[in-house]
């Protein structure tokens, strides 16, 4: 599967499957206790009981933390007094499990600021208003793929070829040693 990720351009996320699968291949013999659980089916969180509503952890803290930051959280954060004690009384568990998270998938740098490039920034810009403007459902191109959501436009033959062009990107990460896997 994640040959076909990669090709699919969700290069952020594939870019810790390596580590995710070589830490789970390592599971049996560094936590023997976690990996019987595991295959037992105890790697599921559930928001409420039930069999068929588990879902991985990485969707529930997207569903719940995630969600949380992004939304009633901040809403009103001056005006309502129970939202800003809230806020204030969680920033430093948000702020703990965002530093171990970052921590975990080596994503810390050393210095937070980072200076940008400003025609690259530029570039970005237009790439977005283009990608708003765009129908692709009036494309000239008929033999290619239009993703509806980021117009990303692959050829029949990317498609086709989506499993080789993955696992290349994935040896040249590998032979670079790096976390970031580049587009293919």
């Amino acid at each position: 599967m994640l040959p076909y990720l990669i090709t699919a351009g969700h290069r952020k996320y594939a870019s810790c499957v390596p580590t995710y699968l070589k830490d789970t291949e390592e599971l049996p013999d560094r936590y023997p206790g976690l990996y019987a659980a595991f295959l037992k089916g105890n790697f599921t969180v559930h928001h409420t009981s039930g069999f068929h509503n588990g879902v991985w952890t990485d969707m529930a803290i997207e569903q719940s933390y995630n969600k949380e930051g992004k939304t009633t959280l901040f809403k009103g954060i001056i005006q309502s007094a129970r939202t800003r004690d809230k806020y204030i009384k969680t920033v430093p568990y948000m702020s703990s499990v965002s530093h171990s998270a970052k921590s975990m998938a080596n994503m810390l740098s050393k210095c937070e600021r980072k200076k940008r490039d400003a025609s690259q920034s530029s570039k970005n810009v237009l790439e977005k208003i283009k990608l708003r403007n765009m129908n692709p459902f009036t494309m000239d191109d008929k033999e290619s793929l239009v993703n509806i959501v980021t117009g990303i436009i692959l050829t029949e033959q990317t498609v086709l070829q989506a499993r080789e062009l993955g696992e290349a990107a994935i040896e040249m990460a590998k032979k670079k040693n790096s976390a970031a896997i580049e587009n293919p």
